[in-house]
């Protein structure tokens, strides 16, 4: 498992390896909807998927199918009903990136 936050901005993006390869994420804060979004890109240029809502403690990937995307779920772990744009920095919410082997394990101390 992996834990990440976004940086403190309105928009970033930021670098991450997933079962040894990397990834672009882009994070935005919309005000105009007052929600996050979040997209995953090849490179710099070169999205895989873009726009996605960030919702809390909801599997974000699991409605696409590319073999592009890290095998694997990416969650925000809350206890928020919904995000705001400090709730990342400020420790009420955070990513987990759960790999295909520990998303059993994941699930069964989520329940507990």
């Amino acid at each position: 498992m992996l834990y990440f936050t976004p940086p403190d901005s309105n928009d970033s993006l930021t670098r991450l390896v997933l079962n040894n390869k990397e990834y672009v994420f882009h994070f935005g804060f919309n005000y105009h909807f007052d929600c996050w979004t979040m997209g995953i890109y090849e490179n710099y240029t070169v999205p895989i998927v873009a726009c996605i809502k960030v919702v809390p403690e909801f599997p974000m990937t699991c409605y696409f199918k590319m073999a592009e995307l890290p095998e694997g779920h990416i969650f925000v772990e809350t206890t928020l009903d919904r995000i705001g744009r400090r709730d990342f920095a400020d420790g009420k919410a955070r990513f987990v990136f759960v790999s295909n082997d520990e998303f059993d394990e994941y699930v069964e101390a989520q329940s507990q």
